[in-house]
């Protein structure tokens, strides 16, 4: 079985799905052993630099020398230290790879030939329709695909004497989205004091085209009369505009099928070109006075979006009922029985939550043992992601999503065959629903956790940690009580530490704290997990546990006092610390008379430390 890792970034909420179902096209063609892993990450739509450290927390899982072949594009990547750590680590791993529209160093390229394409569309305008001033409009300018197109257009325009600021200006742009044509148009626009269009404005995509003509039609501004306009990509928005936008039409599919094709030649030890390009086509339409032979099917279209927007419903109305659970689950457990359901709603073969052991480790209750005992929280699949998803098919596709809150990373899920969501463009929303329900989860995992440490500062004595008066209230009586209903007889047992005045009035208080430390750390360690110790007063605790056995409790007696006579050594105290111990038992049936039992433990154990003062003198 080969195995293939696709590490790419989604364009705003939208996965690039193109590139996968081409490639999983070209498996199935070639009935070829190869299963596909997608690392993806919603990284470039917000704002919030911490939310998108998370998302790409996901290009760290895999190992990529565990691939037989890796593919990279992360065009849309904004932060470039992301990109280049992927490309390092790849470069490292010494397996096959390529890039899909972009170009490095060792690296096979696939996809459009963007220079070229833009190269002939400028000498298109240029010799056929005449055009001699132009605007070029441009993506951002450290996108690969932004600058090869722009960097064809700027050498056109020199080898054909255009003069910069005259004849041309190149303007780049903060993003690729109809906004950004809108902005670009007003900048280019209203800095002249006597506003002329071009002949033609060539864009880097349709969206900016988009942008460019909208404006330009509030200005009352007409396209094609006044000027040209082209852009690139052919999306449905260039057939569907007016005028229709001339474009550069290509298949992103045929980049995935491309890549396929390399890697089972490169394993078959067969020479494969750096570059290679996938077919691409001109199409000029009204936008440049144009006409062309390809023929809009607007009924097909809209019967598309007719059935598109049933099954968007459809699934909306289903995403909401799972987020309601999602959004009131109060734990892990219901979190993963909701993920039953999310399976089913978003029509995929299964879906794996890995948690990361060191994250979650920090809530301590009755859930972490139920976290740690199944598969759903992973060390080593945090670590190492094969076996675990090896696949026993051929032709599969595992995606790979980041679970984490902002910057902190929190596991992932593995989706297997998530073709709908990603066809159908469901995939963010499912996901950051999800998301959201976890980090709820996590709030109130958080939540517990702060009201825990208030409610143990509140019944807690600050000096020794053990439950203190307050404790005692809240606590006592129904651990005796709780014993009882067992049929157990529990152990009552009162100490006093020995000359804590003497020790307070002769070498200050700060020994006397570290004497009631010495006894209570004593203390605590002879308390089975079933009791519980309390601090009564200034030098007085009680114990409160199962009885075993008079002998039993002799002996814990003496080894208490045995121990802390060593302990008191070994901090230096100024005498050898002791205890003085009286205890009961109770009846373990009925009515708790906790005052009653805890007077005779006293009592008693004021006569020990009668006798034992006596035995001193």
């Amino acid at each position: 079985m080969k195995k293939v890792a696709l590490v790419m970034e989604s364009w705003g909420r939208y996965i690039t799905n193109a590139w996968i179902d081409g490639m999983l096209t070209k498996i199935k063609e070639k009935d070829a052993d190869v299963n596909l892993y997608v690392f993806n990450a919603y990284a470039n739509w917000s704002t919030d630099e911490l939310y998108n450290q998370g998302e790409h927390y996901i290009f760290g899982l895999p190992d990529f020398s565990d691939f037989d072949g890796v593919v990279v594009e992360l065009n849309n990547t904004e932060v470039p230290g992301v990109r280049d750590d992927v490309i390092k680590r790849v470069r490292e791993s010494g397996t096959p790879a390529i890039l899909i529209n972009s170009k490095e160093e060792g690296f096979y390229l696939v996809g459009v030939n963007n220079y070229r394409c833009m190269y002939e569309n400028i000498s298109f305008l240029y010799n056929e329709k005449n055009c001699k001033s132009f605007w070029f409009v441009m993506g951002p300018e450290e996108n690969y695909e932004s600058r090869q197109r722009a960097q064809a257009l700027v050498d056109f325009a020199k080898e054909n004497g255009l003069k910069k600021n005259k004849d041309y200006v190149l303007e780049y742009n903060g993003g690729f989205d109809i906004k950004h044509g809108r902005e670009a148009f007003r900048k280019l626009y209203g800095a002249k004091k006597n506003p002329k269009m071009p002949d033609a404005v060539i864009c880097v995509n349709d969206n900016l085209a988009v942008g460019v003509l909208a404006e330009a039609e509030e200005k009352g501004i007409k396209c094609p009369e006044d000027f040209y306009i082209t852009g690139f990509d052919d999306f449905d928005k260039a057939r569907f505009y007016s005028p229709r936008i001339s474009t550069v039409s290509y298949k992103r599919e045929d980049a995935g099928e491309l890549v396929i094709d390399l890697f089972l030649d490169i394993w078959e030890g067969k020479t494969v070109q750096q570059e290679n390009y996938i077919k691409s086509t001109h199409i000029y339409w009204d936008s440049c006075d144009c006409k062309s032979d390809i023929v809009v099917d607007e009924r097909a279209q809209m019967k598309g979006n007719i059935l598109w927007n049933e099954s968007s419903v459809e699934f909306a109305n289903n995403l909401l009922k799972l987020s309601s659970r999602i959004t009131h689950a109060d734990s892990m457990k219901e979190m993963v029985d909701v993920i039953r359901d999310v399976v089913k709603v978003s029509r995929c073969e299964d879906i794996i939550m890995v948690l990361e052991p060191k994250f979650w480790a920090q809530f301590e209750s009755a859930e972490e043992e139920w976290i740690f005992d199944t598969a759903y929280i992973n060390e080593d699949c945090i670590k190492n992601i094969f076996p675990t998803f090896e696949g026993s098919g051929k032709g599969d596709c595992y995606l790979f999503i980041p679970i984490h809150f902002r910057e902190k990373s929190a596991g992932y899920l593995a989706m297997k065959n998530p073709i709908y969501l990603m066809q159908q463009q469901f995939l963010f929303d499912l996901i950051n629903t999800f998301l959201s329900g976890m980090e709820i989860l996590y709030q109130k995992e958080c939540l517990a956790r702060a009201n825990e440490k208030l409610s143990d500062l509140s019944v807690k004595d600050a000096l020794t940690g053990l439950y203190n008066r307050l404790g005692f209230g809240e606590y006592a009586e129904k651990l005796i009580a709780d014993g009882h209903k067992k049929g157990t007889p529990m152990l009552i047992l009162y100490s006093d530490l020995d000359m804590l005045k003497y020790l307070n009035d002769t070498y200050g208080h700060e020994v006397g704290d570290q004497a009631i430390i010495c006894a209570s750390n004593q203390l605590k360690e002879h308390v089975t997990p079933d009791g519980m110790c309390f601090r009564l007063g200034g030098d007085e605790f009680l114990i409160i546990d199962r009885f075993m056995s008079d002998e039993i409790v002799k002996d814990c007696i003496v080894e208490i006092r045995e121990k802390l006579v060593r302990d008191s050594r070994e901090i230096k105290l100024p005498v050898d610390l002791s205890l003085s111990f009286g205890y009961v038992v109770t009846e373990g049936t009925g009515k708790v008379y906790l005052d009653e039992y805890i007077s005779r433990a006293d009592t008693l154990m004021y006569e020990d430390k009668r006798r034992r003062r006596k035995g001193r003198i």
